[in-house]
C-alpha cells in the first residue's frame, strides 16, 4: 500500500516531469549528457517537495485548496529552478527564468490534462 502511494504520488509525477521538461529543454539547451543529468537533478529536488506540499495540503488543508495556492507553489518552484539553472547550468538569469517558466508551465498543464482537471 505504501509502495503504491509513493509510486503514484511521487515517482510517476517525477518521471513525467523529467520526460516533459527534458523534451522541451532539448530544444533550448546544449544536448549533452551533463546538461540533462543536471536538469533531472533539479527536478529530483523540486518535484517531490512540491508533491509533498500538495499531498499534505489535500489532507490537512494548511492552505486554501485553489488554483491560486497551486499557482503560488508553482511560482516558488519556478524561482527555485531558476536559481538552480543559473548555478548548475551557468545560464543567464533572464533566460533561466524564462526556461523554468516554460518547462514548468508545460508540465503543469500536462498534469492538469492528465488528471482530468482541465477539460478541453
Amino acid at each position: 500500500m505504501l509502495t503504491t502511494f509513493l509510486f503514484q504520488q511521487f515517482l510517476v509525477p517525477l518521471g513525467l516531469t523529467i520526460g516533459i521538461e527534458g523534451g522541451i529543454a532539448w530544444l533550448f539547451l546544449p544536448r549533452t549528457k551533463d546538461v540533462f543529468i543536471r536538469l533531472a537533478l533539479v527536478n529530483i529536488i523540486t518535484n517531490p517537495i512540491l508533491n509533498i506540499f500538495v499531498t499534505l495540503n489535500l489532507n490537512y488543508y494548511w492552505l486554501p485548496n485553489s488554483y491560486t495556492t497551486y499557482n503560488l507553489l508553482e511560482l516558488i518552484v519556478v524561482l527555485s529552478e531558476t536559481w538552480l539553472f543559473v548555478r548548475w547550468l551557468k545560464l543567464k538569469k533572464a533566460f533561466a527564468f524564462w526556461l523554468s517558466l516554460c518547462l514548468n508551465s508545460a508540465s503543469y498543464l500536462f498534469g492538469l490534462l492528465l488528471y482530468g482537471v482541465l477539460m478541453l
